[in-house]
């Protein structure tokens, strides 16, 4: 019987070790559990980066204010001794990944840094399908403080606490996949709302580092949400949320809309919102239901309800914002909500000249906010 137990332990060992090697050789090491590689920032980038006062990082969002940010950054110039120079890092169709990537590649962080992005999280293919609920449970694991710590010590951990995955090796610069994106939109919507949850979690959880990363680096950190015009229908509703009563309703409240019968059908446009969940065109023409009755506020929620539920996901929307705003005010970073300065006179204006720049004196009056911070932030 003794040696049947020594046995048994020696198995256990043996298994032990075993299952410890298939961990580490398949399981990528890693601190954050993303499901892809990143090539290395070229170090003539990054010694350039670390010579500026005032560091841009973020997407092609960024554009809108890039005017506005180089008069500042002139008036601005005169008052100081030292010249302040700036470093525009922003690079168009760039995600949260690649951002924080950049910024965690450097050894000295310039003193001030404004991130303005998000309307880029969908344009690159970052994980394979099958591996979203390992996505899922890597998160759950690296949210644990406990785990954190540990982690922190050394990417060796990650090796045996994640969940293995197939990595993607991501290019020098970003790939589209807008193509597939189309093609899951048009047919599967299931599986189109599960790959945007997974760019949601993300999203949030490498926004997080980009901001705690710059707070504990001891630089100051001005962050701004995206400006969203709602009003541009959806390209596509979920197969998932749809049938041929709801389309038959959407039919006749669209006719509705053209014969402006908004009071006596905003009954129906309000009920297929509940029969309908989900349905990116419901909430759409309930907007338009709000909007002409002059509930603005009701409006405009529901036009970013359908921007949100739209199946296919190609720039930011509300829930992007959402955690942009959330993780700024949370961790008491610098943080301007442009996208509501925008919206505050939806209904009472036109309010964007084009389905992404917003009328210019949302950007002069966003212009005399961030000067005022720059220069608080400069003088000391």
């Amino acid at each position: 019987m003794g040696k049947f137990f020594q046995y048994i332990i020696l198995l256990s060992i043996i298994i032990s070790i075993g299952y410890g090697y298939f961990k580490i050789s398949t399981t990528y090491p890693q601190i954050i559990p993303v499901p892809f590689t990143l090539p290395n920032i070229e170090k003539s980038e990054i010694d350039n980066v670390q010579k500026a006062t005032i560091l841009l990082i973020g997407d092609h969002s960024a554009e809108i204010l890039k005017p506005a940010m180089s008069r500042i950054f002139s008036q601005l110039g005169s008052q100081f001794k030292n010249k302040i120079k700036v470093f525009d890092w922003t690079r168009a169709n760039e995600g949260i990944h690649r951002t924080l990537h950049k910024v965690q590649s450097l050894e000295k962080l310039p003193p001030i840094i404004i991130y303005m992005g998000g309307s880029s999280e969908f344009y690159e293919k970052l994980f394979h399908q099958r591996d979203i609920n390992q996505i899922k449970d890597n998160f759950n694991k690296f949210r644990d403080p406990n785990v954190k710590s540990l982690l922190m010590l050394s990417k060796f951990f990650g090796q045996l606490i994640y969940s293995p995955l197939e990595m993607i090796k991501l290019k020098k610069e970003p790939t589209p996949w807008r193509s597939e994106a189309i093609k899951l939109a048009k047919g599967n919507g299931i599986n189109a709302q599960m790959i945007y949850e997974i760019h949601y979690l993300l999203f949030s959880n490498l926004f997080k580092e980009l901001v705690g990363h710059i707070k504990f680096r001891a630089s100051n950190l001005i962050t701004l949400t995206v400006p969203v015009k709602v009003t541009t229908p959806p390209a596509y509703v979920c197969e998932n949320s749809t049938s041929e009563s709801v389309i038959d309703f959407q039919i006749s409240l669209t006719k509705a809309l053209e014969k402006n019968q908004t009071k006596k059908y905003y009954s129906m446009a309000k009920n297929l919102t509940f029969a309908s969940v989900g349905n990116a065109k419901s909430f759409y023409l309930f907007g338009q239901f709000n909007e002409n009755l002059g509930r603005t506020k009701n409006a405009l929620f529901n036009y970013r309800l359908a921007h949100t539920f739209d199946c296919l996901q190609d720039r930011s929307n509300m829930i992007i914002n959402k955690i942009i705003k959330d993780s700024s005010i949370k961790y008491g970073v610098n943080f301007f909500d442009f996208d509501e300065l925008v919206h505050r006179d939806f209904g009472l204006d036109f309010i964007f000249l084009d389905h992404f720049r917003p009328q210019e004196k949302y950007i002069i009056e966003m212009e005399k906010q961030l000067k005022m911070k720059i220069n608080t932030l400069l003088k000391y």
